[in-house]
C-alpha cells in the first residue's frame, strides 16, 4: 500500500497512519527523505490526524526529535494533530528525559484517552482503530 521509500503508509484519510522504518540509526540522507515523505502525508487536505507508529524505532536521535517537533508544528498550523504510538521503552524514556512527552500526544495503550480528548465520536473511533491496528502497544500492569 505504501508509495514511499522509507515510510510505510498504513492508512490514509482523516486519520492517516504511517509506520516509521526499523533502522537502528537514521543517517542524514534517510532523515531528509523520511521528512519529505511524512510531510507529503501531513500536507494532504484530508489528513486531520497523523498517527505515527514508532514500534520499529529503537533509537531516537536529537536530529530525529527535532524533525518530529517540526512535523508537529506543521500539522498544528493546519489545525491537525500528530499522535505517536507504539514506542519502545528506550524511546519513551528519551521522551521523558527531554520532557517531550508533555509536548507530543503519545498513545501508550489502546485505552489511552488523551488521543481522543476533544475530538468528535467519529474521529475517536478512527484514531483508536489507527493506533491499534498493526501496532505494538505498551501495556500497563
Amino acid at each position: 500500500m505504501s508509495e514511499y521509500r522509507h515510510l510505510e503508509l498504513l492508512s490514509g484519510g482523516r486519520v492517516s497512519k504511517v509506520r516509521l522504518p526499523n533502522y537502528r540509526r537514521f543517517c542524514d540522507e534517510v532523515i531528509a527523505e523520511l521528512v519529505s515523505e511524512w510531510n507529503s502525508v501531513a500536507d494532504r487536505a484530508d489528513c486531520h490526524v497523523l498517527c505515527a507508529d514508532c514500534s520499529n524505532v529503537q533509537l531516537m536521535s536529537s536530529d530525529m526529535l527535532s524533525k518530529l517537533i517540526l512535523l508537529h508544528r506543521r500539522l498544528k498550523q493546519k489545525k491537525a494533530r500528530l499522535v505517536l504510538s507504539g514506542m519502545q521503552a528506550e524511546v519513551r524514556e528519551v521522551m521523558r528525559w527531554t520532557r517531550l512527552d508533555r509536548f507530543f500526544e503519545i498513545e501508550e495503550n489502546e485505552r489511552e484517552e488523551s488521543v481522543t480528548f476533544g475530538v468528535d465520536v467519529h474521529d475517536q473511533l478512527e484514531i483508536a482503530a489507527a493506533c491499534r491496528d498493526n501496532t505494538k502497544v505498551a501495556t500497563h500492569a
